[in-house]
């Protein structure tokens, strides 16, 4: 609704200024019938008129892209936080899954009751789970 309002003030815009021009025509035609000074100070005052109208209307269109633009920025900014979350879920799961492999080792050698065996799977498990 909101663009649609920016919309319908941009092409009143037009059409006011559409209407200037038109006004302006008629008197360079008249000017150049009559010579007349006044029309050429109310062809200047017209012009700069139209100007002002032709700058309301960037300022309408750039306030139409400012909104969507905002949301663009903050919808990216809550994806980036959601990536670096899961990352960092992504690095707690690998260091359980670590741990878990290291505790199947202690246990599955404890289990075959061999002790140089067991302190060589300790440390093999401690060195990878530090890596």
């Amino acid at each position: 609704m909101v663009v649609d309002n920016h919309i319908s003030k941009v092409l009143e815009l037009e059409e006011c200024k559409d209407m200037i021009f038109k006004i302006v025509r008629l008197i360079r035609k008249m000017k150049l019938e009559r010579h007349l000074e006044q029309l050429e100070n109310f062809e200047t005052e017209l012009i700069r008129h139209a100007s002002i109208l032709t700058d309301l209307q960037f300022k309408e269109i750039l306030t139409d892209l400012k909104e969507p633009g905002d949301r663009i920025k903050a919808v990216t900014n809550k994806l980036e936080d959601a990536i670096e979350e899961l990352q960092q879920i992504n690095q707690l799961i690998g260091i359980l899954s670590g741990v878990l492999d290291l505790v199947g080792k202690i246990v599955s050698t404890i289990a075959a009751g061999n002790p140089p065996v067991v302190i060589a799977t300790l440390l093999n498990g401690l060195e990878k789970l530090s890596a």
